[in-house]
């Protein structure tokens, strides 16, 4: 092969090369250009979809009215596949917000949510069994401290005390607050209040239910249902209040069937009661309300004890009712008599002398003194 032809196909062969670069080059810019390119300017255009999720774009502070939890994961998403981690923080936030916000609209009843959007209600009745425990729990993982929003998400109940968490709080903390932070913090302590409010009471009225009914007890139930009363003025929810005003009433009624008893039994027992329960305002009314029942008792119970009294004094002697016995007549045994034997007693003969006679002397002198007989001549 010449040279001629040497050169016509290294050429060729240089051509084919460059087409072959430039094909490889033109698909790659295909390909390249299809990609989303996530420069500093395309990632501001997922910012609206943040903003989207607040009531106010530029407060940033309550979430958009009737916000959904599948909106927040779509948005999460969109930010994980752009490995934008720059937002990151603001989404934790926002997902921080509304669990926040769940758990206060759920303490209460019905389907009126006391925060929806920037609307919010203080005033909804609560939902009823809630307990203590359940408040203090929600109150550690979401009540705001003004340091990190999201930092009570990862602790735990024990990790987070109640009491830090409300005390601790500076004034320069709050004023770090935005207006959503601040309102679920004011709902929380208002729940929290109200709860406390009840529960004190039902433990109040625990302890009267606990003390025995009877005599010498009486000014300590007195005292005990005194303190349950002035408890119970303070429970401000309607709902607790109204339950507490049935039990109250429960144990009231028990009271007086109780109470009843022993001032039937006792005389005057009626005064020294209505003496030891003057601190509680429920069992005085209730004892003066049933003051003629206690005295138709009490004067059953005297007529009862003089009847018994009479009749064992009056009491008339009836003799026995006899009835003839009933037996069987057999004859009785006589048991043989042995005589002993007889022996005379000895005899003696007395002495064979006879007593001396002598006749009595004789006077033959008449008497003068005699009178006459008359021989009828």
């Amino acid at each position: 092969m010449n040279n001629a032809v040497k050169g016509l196909v290294l050429a060729a062969l240089v051509v084919v090369l460059v087409l072959v670069l430039r094909f490889y080059s033109f698909r790659e810019s295909q390909t390249i250009a299809e990609q989303p390119v996530f420069t500093e300017s395309s990632i501001q255009t997922n910012e609206p979809n943040l903003s989207e999720l607040y009531q106010d774009e530029n407060a940033r502070d309550f979430l958009r009215t009737d916000i959904t939890l599948e909106e927040i994961d779509a948005i999460e998403a969109e930010i994980v596949a752009a490995d934008a981690s720059q937002y990151e923080e603001e989404i934790a936030i926002i997902r921080n917000k509304f669990e926040a916000q769940t758990a206060v609209n759920d303490l209460f009843e019905g389907e009126e949510k006391a925060i929806n959007g920037d609307q919010v209600i203080e005033n909804l009745p609560l939902k009823e069994n809630l307990t203590l425990k359940q408040i203090e729990e929600i109150i550690a993982e979401y009540y705001f401290d003004g340091t990190d929003e999201t930092q009570n998400a990862s602790l735990n109940f024990w990790q987070v005390s109640i009491v830090s968490a409300q005390e601790e709080a500076s004034s320069a903390d709050v004023a770090e607050l935005d207006a959503f932070e601040q309102t679920i913090n004011r709902l929380l302590d208002y729940v929290n209040n109200r709860i406390e409010q009840y529960q004190q009471a039902v433990d109040a009225l625990k302890d009267v239910n606990a003390i025995t009914i009877e005599d010498g007890q009486i000014g300590v139930i007195g005292q005990t249902m005194r303190n349950f009363e002035m408890l119970l003025e303070k429970v401000e929810e309607e709902s607790y209040h109204t339950k507490l005003e049935e039990d109250a009433t429960t144990y009231v009624d028990r009271f007086i069937d109780e109470i009843s008893v022993l001032i039937a039994e006792i005389p005057g027992y009626y005064d020294l009661v209505l003496v030891a329960l003057e601190p509680s305002e429920l069992l005085t009314q209730a004892l003066i309300a049933n003051q003629d029942q206690f005295e138709l008792a009490s004067l059953e119970e005297e007529e009862t004890t003089e009847i018994e009294v009479a009749s064992s004094e009056e009491e008339v002697y009836l003799p026995p009712v006899y009835s003839e016995p009933e037996y069987s007549w057999s004859e009785p045994y006589y048991p043989p008599v042995s005589e002993p034997p007889y022996s005379e007693p000895p005899y003696s003969e007395p002495p064979a002398s006879e007593p001396q006679y002598s006749e009595p002397p004789i006077d033959e002198s008449p008497s003068e003194d005699l009178p006459e007989t008359n021989t009828g001549e």
